[in-house]
């Protein structure tokens, strides 16, 4: 069988949980002997061949970094709406998309997976295929836009998921990234009696399999936390000063671009009482996985999530993980699910972060992935 995957350069740039995603799947299935086209929708419209094999994918879409700073002092002193629009622009791909060959519309596809809703629209010519699959990734915007039907982005963006998901209902159904993303679109109607879905499998996000016990145990994990993607209201962003300040955490790690106001990033940074603190906005691979193999325990206090790559990513750096057990996902913890904030501050004690053992927690991401 020869498949596809579409996704678009919003993903590739934008959407970093969504192309960990699609990029953990495109190397799993290619790892175990599928013939994958890779495409993707430049910003013209039009459709090129992105052609990496399983070894190279690091480097052409984990590459680049943007660094911040070190210090609390020092990033609160650079916090700016220049700096804000910089950041936003950088990127971590090392792929020139206008470059790449164009994609035979002739070809003939087995199967099809569209990697998002939004990519259904009605001036992109899909490519033909035998069987069409659409990846449910959430119905977050589509919830939001009910509470707050006024906000014109918000209702575009929910927008599109609607078209994507009726698409996937009249198509072959859904590929679902959660259980709860699966009850979510069922409850909101996309799925008629007839339509198939199914829960995508977990996978281990590229280069995070080769971690090998010495480097595991080999560093030097003092009291510190890391934050995935923190600076986003519905990842608990106003709560993290108050776990952390009430902690025996010494340092902390951050990871991530802004996607809120600006003014609530400069809340977050003065409230918070740790000096200690390294933000890269963009990560490659090689950062990513040394801040992650540096943390005992990744703070995620998500309010909303779809997935939750980053608890993969940090298990399998042998980085524990604290998440609220209503979280979708919570499918994912190993034993450490909080149910309020009082909770996080006691898994951050100092008796409970020396207790800490990176193995355990590799052995549980290999294991939840099946590596």
């Amino acid at each position: 069988m020869i498949h596809a995957i579409l996704l678009d350069s919003s993903i590739l740039f934008h959407h970093h949980g969504v192309k960990c995603l699609v990029l953990s799947m495109y190397s799993d299935w290619i790892k175990n002997g599928k013939e994958v086209d890779l495409l993707v929708c430049d910003d013209n419209g039009q459709i090129r061949v992105l052609e990496p094999d399983a070894a190279s994918i690091e480097n052409l879409f984990f590459s680049g970094e943007s660094f911040i700073g070190d210090k609390k002092t020092n990033i609160i002193s650079k916090l700016s709406r220049s700096m804000q629009k910089k950041i936003s622009r950088s990127t971590n791909i090392n792929v020139n998309i206008s470059q790449l060959n164009l994609f035979n519309n002739k070809k003939v596809y087995d199967q099809l997976t569209i990697s998002a809703p939004w990519l259904v629209v009605p001036h992109l010519p899909l490519p033909k295929a035998r069987s069409t699959k659409v990846i449910a990734l959430d119905t977050i915007p589509i919830q939001y836009f009910f509470d707050n039907p006024n906000n014109h982005s918000l209702h575009m963006f929910a927008h599109a998921h609607h078209l994507g998901y009726q698409y996937a209902s009249s198509q072959d159904g859904f590929l679902c990234i959660s259980p709860s993303t699966l009850e979510s679109v069922k409850k909101l109607g996309y799925l008629e009696e007839n339509t198939p879905a199914e829960v995508l499998p977990y996978f281990m996000p590229p280069g995070f399999s080769s971690i090998c016990n010495d480097e595991l145990v080999g560093v030097q994990r003092e009291n510190t936390a890391i934050l995935a993607a923190p600076f986003d209201t519905r990842k608990g962003l106003d709560l993290m000063p108050q776990i952390l300040n009430d902690s025996s955490i010494t340092k902390v790690n951050i990871i991530g671009n802004i996607r809120c106001k600006l003014e609530l990033v400069k809340a977050f940074f003065n409230e918070l009482n740790i000096n200690d603190v390294t933000w890269y906005a963009n990560a490659s691979f090689a950062t990513k996985k040394r801040l992650f193999l540096e943390a005992k325990v990744l703070v995620f206090p998500s309010y909303n999530e779809g997935l939750g790559l980053p608890m993969i990513e940090a298990y399998a750096c042998g980085c524990r993980c604290l998440a609220f057990s209503h979280l979708s996902s919570n499918v994912l913890h190993a034993k450490d699910q909080m149910n309020s904030i009082e909770e996080f501050r006691g898994e951050l004690s100092t008796d409970k972060l020396s207790s800490h053992d990176p193995l355990y927690y590799s052995r549980y991401a290999k294991k939840l992935c099946e590596v």
